[in-house]
């Protein structure tokens, strides 16, 4: 997926919608930088588990028109737009997993990061 640019990006806006801010204290999956993240993922992370990603991404990037009713890419969706996606795939056949499994990866990416990791630790211990 690392070769075909829109993918990334659709890839990138599907997990970030995925997980939004969890807390004031806590930012919110798309105001980090996943660079990195994503470069791990598409290197090291299991065949099966980039592949299920890449069939969520496009079978999201697919479903978006059709449910939205207008041409539109993912990372062009506004939040309201999500959750209505999200509303209709959850109740398609196999799009419950691929939502699972694109909240994993969010998860994944999430946590992922150092400065989210220290802010969740002082949340923990105060």
């Amino acid at each position: 997926m690392t070769r075909i640019p829109s993918l990334r990006a659709q890839r990138a806006a599907l997990v970030e919608a995925c997980l939004p801010a969890p807390s004031s204290r806590l930012p919110g999956l798309s105001t980090l930088d996943l660079s990195g993240f994503w470069q791990r993922f598409d290197d090291a992370a299991p065949a099966h588990l980039r592949a299920g990603m890449m069939a969520a991404t496009v079978a999201f990037a697919a479903l978006a028109p059709v449910s939205l009713r207008r041409a539109t890419r993912l990372e062009q969706l506004a939040p309201e737009e999500w959750e209505r996606l999200f509303h209709v795939a959850s109740r398609l056949p196999l799009f419950d997993d691929l939502i699972m499994l694109t909240k994993v990866v969010a998860c994944l990416a999430y946590f992922d990061d150092d400065d989210v990791q220290d802010a969740v630790r002082e949340e923990v211990t105060s």
